[in-house]
């Protein structure tokens, strides 16, 4: 079993064209985008980009793409089809402040 972080770091690469892009993207490091691509690669003992730029898809990473859309499609239909996907009732949440704040620019924050 493949851990989908990591395809979704080769995926995140690929839609974006860069590394640094998909980092900027999944709120991590190149570093780490660029380990994730890497450890994919190990466990499946393939190449699946080809560093390039753009980064190419090998044919290894066309599979690893493929699946991991139809996962995440199969994921949408299930959320869209639950209560996990709608807003079922608002949620009140009740939150502390100093007066500073809630006299000058909190009110403006959490107004929708």
């Amino acid at each position: 079993m493949f851990d989908y972080k990591l395809i979704e770091a080769m995926s995140e690469v690929v839609r974006q064209g860069r590394f640094e892009k998909a980092a900027a993207r999944l709120c991590l490091t190149q570093s780490a985008v660029s380990q994730r691509v890497r450890q994919l690669e190990e466990q499946a003992g393939q190449i699946s980009l080809t560093r390039s730029v753009p980064p190419a898809v090998t044919d290894a990473g066309k599979w690893f793409l493929a699946h991991y859309l139809q996962v995440r499609h199969l994921e949408e239909d299930l959320a869209n089809r639950t209560a996990f996907g709608r807003d079922t009732k608002p949620v009140t949440l009740s939150v502390g402040g100093n007066a500073d704040s809630l006299a000058t620019w909190f009110p403006k924050a959490v107004t929708l």
